[in-house]
């Protein structure tokens, strides 16, 4: 789509795992702007912060482009200019002296959540360094315990039912809990998903929060447990499952379901 001399092009925003919709906005060879696609399957044209000022972090004049290496003392903000061959060359000896000197376990690595999913290089590159202390990383801080719960409630990884809800029997459910989450503000994809879904069959919602977020404003019922009581109204629940018959036996022996309803 062309406007006004600038050309839309529909694309996706990979800044985390959720793979949004975007319209990018180009003006001869300069992107302008980028927003939401309203006609994307899964975000519905929703987009957080990053996208909408990816264009101006593209351009802005203190753009980090090249390798800087300090030319002052520490705190001055005195830096000057090397090549990238320098750079790699200075940081490889750095790290095989201090290898040689502690050994390969002084090297630390850390990391939030998965951010263009590159944490494989870093995995590898540790290995590769003789590191065996490769632990904190998002595979083994969160994404494997959740695929763990995941793959034993639903079939497949329940947070990510924003992004493929056919994949699991999730996307077939007849009503929804949502503890201790506000989707609304923390995975809007997940928030745009529920509300479709509402709209093609009956899903009754649960909110379970002390809090009056947006999600418990639109959901059938709203639990305002006492902070710390989770645990009592997780095994009362429990309880009454067990006792009254409701859940799915197939289901509790072998780990599936006979029923698609």
């Amino acid at each position: 789509m062309v406007n006004s001399g600038v050309e839309i092009k529909r694309s996706i925003c990979t800044f985390c795992a959720g793979n949004c919709g975007v319209l990018v906005h180009i003006k001869g060879q300069e992107i302008v702007k980028i927003e939401g696609n309203p006609e994307h399957a899964i975000s519905r044209g929703f987009i957080c912060e990053r996208p909408r000022y990816a264009a101006k972090w593209l351009n802005h004049p203190d753009q980090l482009k090249y390798p800087l290496k300090r030319a002052g003392e520490k705190g001055q903000n005195k830096w000057q200019r090397i090549t990238w061959d320098q750079a790699m060359d200075e940081i490889a000896a750095k790290l095989g002296s201090l290898k040689v000197q502690y050994g390969a376990e002084t090297l630390a690595v850390t990391e939030g959540t998965v951010r263009g999913a590159l944490f494989w290089l870093r995995s590898r590159f540790c290995n590769l360094f003789g590191n065996p202390h490769n632990a904190f990383h998002p595979g083994v801080t969160c994404a494997l315990n959740r695929y763990s719960i995941g793959q034993a409630i639903a079939g497949w990884r329940v947070c990510d039912k924003a992004m493929t809800p056919k994949k699991a029997s999730i996307e077939r459910t007849n009503c929804l809990v949502v503890w201790g989450n506000s989707p609304t503000e923390s995975l809007q994809r997940a928030s745009a998903w529920m509300s479709e879904r509402r709209k093609d069959r009956p899903l009754t919602m649960i909110v379970v929060d002390p809090r009056i977020t947006k999600m418990a404003e639109i959901a059938d019922m709203h639990l305002r447990l006492r902070p710390g009581t989770d645990t009592a109204l997780a095994l009362g629940w429990a309880n009454v499952i067990i006792n009254e018959d409701l859940y799915d036996h197939e289901f509790v022996q072998n780990g599936r379901s006979v029923s698609t309803s």
